[in-house]
């Protein structure tokens, strides 16, 4: 009898030193990608996001007319439960520990702990900052002189395919332009769902012609954010985004992102469209 008790609290024991080892596992692995979203400075975009679309969504609507700033102050509502930033951080948390492996972000944390890596980071997060807009509007046209025909130039398309930056930039636009035009409608006698559904279906369509003015406009910001890394600098850049970790990390990111950005701008369109529909 003894021995069959022994037995099984030895196999019970186990089994819950599995338990134990997967728990330790996923807690290490969650550290693991809360260490790497730290060091991406996807942080300082998520925080900078809602305000920026606020900015937008009221200037559009101030443009149209709606100037009643209890309206406007049910936009910010609006656009503030949509775009919760400890939301948004959960989703993007969520999707690169459910689609990066672990090699994939030890590969990550390593480039982006390193001192090039910390580097560029810091210079994505200064370039994206509306602050110095007005430095690179400045120092674009010598910029551009400066870089024409070089290797950096012509390092661009391999660039914007391996980071997607052109791809994000188009669709978070595309999400701006739909709360924004759905702010500009409230409160006229047009606003409706089916007018909502025509201003998405118009954004939609566009969205080639979009993509061509963004290209140049993400060349610009190309051009300016990373003028002082060298030519060697930005390759090795190139070559982690281009390398199988590096390409799956920016997949992914940019995935995360636009699920946890621009998702609920349709939401958001939506919701505003609702709150100023006559009756």
């Amino acid at each position: 009898m003894k021995t069959i008790v022994v037995r099984k609290l030895v196999i019970l024991l186990s089994f819950m030193g599995v338990l134990f080892n997967e728990a330790l596992a996923n807690d290490l692995r969650q550290d693991l990608v809360h260490e790497v979203i730290s060091r991406s400075g996807v942080k300082e975009v998520v925080d900078a996001f809602p305000s920026l679309l606020k900015a937008g969504i009221r200037q559009g609507a101030t443009q149209a007319g709606a100037n009643d700033p209890g309206q406007l102050e049910r936009i910010d509502q609006i656009v503030d439960s949509a775009w919760r930033p400890e939301d948004i951080m959960h989703t993007v948390v969520a999707t690169l520990g459910e689609k990066l492996s672990e090699q994939q972000l030890n590969d990550a944390r390593q480039w982006l702990s390193s001192p090039l890596g910390k580097k560029i980071t810091q210079m994505e997060i200064d370039g994206g900052q509306l602050a110095n807009l007005e430095a690179m509007e400045q120092q674009l046209p010598e910029l551009l002189k400066k870089f024409k025909g070089s290797a950096r130039e012509k390092m661009f398309d391999a660039f914007d395919r391996a980071t997607g930056a052109t791809d994000v930039a188009v669709d978070t636009a595309i999400a701006i332009q739909l709360a924004m035009s759905a702010a500009m409608l409230s409160g006229s006698e047009r606003a409706s769902e089916q007018a909502f559904r025509q201003i998405r279906e118009s954004i939609e369509s566009n969205r080639f012609m979009l993509r061509g003015m963004i290209e140049q406009q993400v060349f610009n910001s190309y051009i300016y954010t990373y003028r002082n890394l060298s030519d060697n600098e930005l390759e090795a850049y190139l070559a982690f985004s281009q390398s199988p970790s590096g390409a799956k990390y920016a997949q992914v990111m940019h995935e995360a992102l636009k699920q946890a950005l621009i998702a609920p701008a349709e939401v958001v369109g939506k919701n505003i469209m609702r709150s100023y529909m006559p009756g």
